[in-house]
């Protein structure tokens, strides 16, 4: 079994960020932020485009006056915040700019994020957007298997003595498979309390009222965008009734 090497957990990110087209990358449910970024981004994106990659309220450093509500209306107005702060505004030929190249948006989530992203892409409110991906998610996967959510919180530890001990934890329980994504993505999900401990940022248990509405209606939203989209599944989901 693969363990954590000794890294500065400082700045793990700061790497696989660079310039160009404009990828937004919403993250997903807090047991898995951003874990498939790292590789994806490195091998496949950063040469050719702008990626932008944020944490949602309650997740990572982001903090806002209610980071308990998590409900899908919120997340998309927080997201549509960052992504007209992020995106350069489309020129308009009547602003005399007909000859600027605009930019070209696409928006890629995995679970909760692809949720979210699909959420987004429906309201037509991201003039740039081209296409969505949504990877591992769709309706009816997602909704049975919420039931399953608190069995697996449950057998999460509560806290750990060192990130070392948390990614090692990761790996060990399958929670992550990648040592790399490991070491990027699960310091970023811990706080340190004053007696020195870790304990998770998101407290996920809290946010089970809101988990329904994260997927209720997704396969019908997806199927009826108008933008380029493309659904990522492993193994044998189904693309529509899950």
């Amino acid at each position: 079994m693969a363990t954590s090497s000794d890294i500065s957990y400082d700045g793990a990110w700061a790497k696989y960020f660079d310039s160009n087209e404009d990828v937004a990358l919403p993250n997903g449910d807090a047991l898995k932020v951003r874990m498939w970024f790292c590789s994806m981004v490195e091998a496949m994106l950063k040469e050719t485009c702008r990626v932008y990659a944020f944490d949602l309220r309650g997740h990572g450093q982001t903090h806002t006056s209610v980071d308990v509500d998590l409900s899908i209306d919120t997340l998309v107005v927080d997201t549509l915040q960052v992504m007209e702060l992020l995106i350069p505004p489309m020129a308009l030929e009547e602003d005399g700019n007909a000859d600027l190249e605009n930019s070209q948006t696409i928006i890629v989530g995995h679970s909760l994020g692809g949720a979210l992203g699909v959420r987004i892409a429906a309201t037509g409110k991201v003039p740039s957007l081209v296409g969505v991906m949504v990877i591992d998610v769709v309706e009816g996967t997602a909704m049975a298997s919420l039931k399953h959510m608190g069995s697996i919180l449950a057998r999460r530890p509560s806290r750990f003595r060192s990130h070392k001990d948390a990614v090692d934890w990761a790996l060990r329980s399958g929670t992550v498979h990648n040592i790399e994504a490991a070491e990027v993505s699960i310091p970023s999900q811990l706080k340190q309390l004053e007696d020195g401990t870790l304990v998770w940022k998101t407290d996920l248990a809290s946010s089970s009222k809101y988990w329904n509405g994260w997927f209720t209606g997704l396969s019908k939203q997806f199927l009826s965008l108008k933008e380029a989209k493309v659904l990522v599944l492993a193994g044998g989901l189904s693309t529509r009734g899950g």
